[in-house]
């Protein structure tokens, strides 16, 4: 079994009951691990349904990217029924040479970037419009592209 307690502001961790050597130092360990990840960067997963005919699988990751324009790319038609699957932003974290995971973060095509950039440009729009007052229908509108 092991415990942990915060004294003064530190961890203390404990273990009872464990088939690890005497010398073995979980808190070490632990600590040793904490400083080789770091976070590295956000990232975007598109999330599909596992049964694309009938949608009765479960939620599986399909691709990992770098912009969220590769991923709204690689998503069309990907989930049940060829609808498009989720886009949803990750973070990545890095252990040593590794993405956490480990993962394999597909890089943006040069299309990409120039429709990411037209992407931010318009969410900026599209919140200025949303402050002016804009209703919800007509915020549709200019969404939908």
């Amino acid at each position: 079994m092991v415990t942990a307690e915060l004294i003064n502001g530190e961890l203390k961790i404990s273990m009872t009951d464990t088939d690890l050597p005497e010398d073995y130092d979980l808190a070490q360990e632990l600590e040793r691990r904490w400083k080789a990840s770091k976070y590295a960067k956000d990232g975007f997963v598109v999330v599909v349904n596992s049964d694309t005919t009938e949608g009765r699988g479960y939620l599986v990751p399909f691709a990992i990217t770098a912009t969220e324009t590769t991923a709204i790319r690689l998503a069309k038609g990907r989930s049940v029924q060829g609808s498009d699957g989720e886009v949803r932003q990750v973070p990545i974290l890095s252990v040593g040479d590794w993405y956490y995971g480990p993962v394999d973060i597909i890089p943006p095509t040069e299309e990409d970037r120039k429709n990411e950039e037209r992407r931010k440009k318009m969410q900026i729009i599209y919140d200025k419009c949303k402050v002016a007052g804009l209703t919800k229908e007509e915020l549709d509108l200019l969404k939908k592209d």
